[in-house]
């Protein structure tokens, strides 16, 4: 079995692998950082992107997704629905200065 981080991420982020593949090389991934990394990088496959994404539990690290507005508005979306803390979600309401898009989709979850 293949346990080398920098082998699972290469593979996580070829898209010449098969999907199934590169999603268990993704579950094989530990470090929260390097999930990100996959969830930013992928340019090919947004499924891939948002399989990294559901691996992420790091609040700040989907935080920083939901407010990056270099990052395309679907993960920024999925980012902001694994927020559960209702501050938090306000914040990313608030404090969105490029897509009014976002804040009216944080102010949806807020409860």
């Amino acid at each position: 079995m293949v346990t080398d981080r920098n082998i699972l991420i290469q593979i996580a982020l070829n898209s010449k692998v098969d999907i199934d593949i590169r999603k268990f090389a993704i579950t094989r991934v530990s470090d929260q950082n390097e999930l990100k990394k996959i969830a930013l990088n992928d340019k090919e496959d947004i499924e891939i992107r948002k399989f990294a994404l559901t691996m992420v539990t790091d609040r700040n690290i989907l935080i920083q997704i939901a407010l990056n507005s270099k990052v395309d508005v679907d993960i920024r979306k999925f980012a902001i629905t694994k927020v559960s803390d209702q501050n938090e979600l306000k914040k990313i309401a608030l404090n969105d200065k490029e897509d009014i898009e976002i804040r009216k989709f944080a102010l949806t979850l807020i409860k």
